[in-house]
C-alpha cells in the first residue's frame, strides 16, 4: 500500500540521518555544526530576512524532531548580537519559534 512505502522511506531516512551524525559527530570534519553556525552568523548579518529563514528552519527541524529549544537559543543569541541587546533577540527568536511552530501545527493538524 502507499502508506505502508511512505512509512518504510520515511524510516529510512531517519537512520540514515541518525547514522550521519553519529558519524559526524565522530569524526573530524564536523558538518553539522559548522552549517548550524553559518546559518547562525548569516541570520546575525541579515536579520530581517533571517526571521524568515528561522521560521523555515524551526518548521523543518520540528518535522525532524530538534528539541526548538536549541534552535530557539541559538537564534535567540543571533539576533541579540545582531539586534545589540540580547534580551531583545532571545524575545524576537522565541515570538518567530512560536509563530512558526503554530502556524504550522494550525495549517497542518
Amino acid at each position: 500500500s502507499s502508506s505502508g512505502t511512505i512509512r518504510l522511506v520515511v524510516l529510512i531516512l531517519l537512520v540514515v540521518a541518525v547514522i550521519f551524525v553519529v558519524v559526524d559527530s565522530l569524526g573530524d570534519q564536523h558538518h553539522i555544526e559548522s552549517a548550524i553556525l553559518d546559518f547562525l552568523g548569516w541570520v546575525e548579518e541579515h536579520p530581517h530576512q533571517g526571521v524568515l529563514a528561522v521560521i523555515c528552519v524551526y518548521i523543518i527541524a520540528t518535522i525532524l524532531f530538534v528539541p526548538g529549544s536549541i534552535l530557539t537559543f541559538g537564534t535567540g543569541y543571533a539576533f541579540g548580537s545582531a539586534y545589540n541587546n540580547k534580551m531583545e533577540g532571545v524575545m524576537v527568536a522565541t515570538m518567530v519559534s512560536e509563530i512558526a511552530v503554530i502556524s504550522f501545527a494550525s495549517f497542518h493538524l
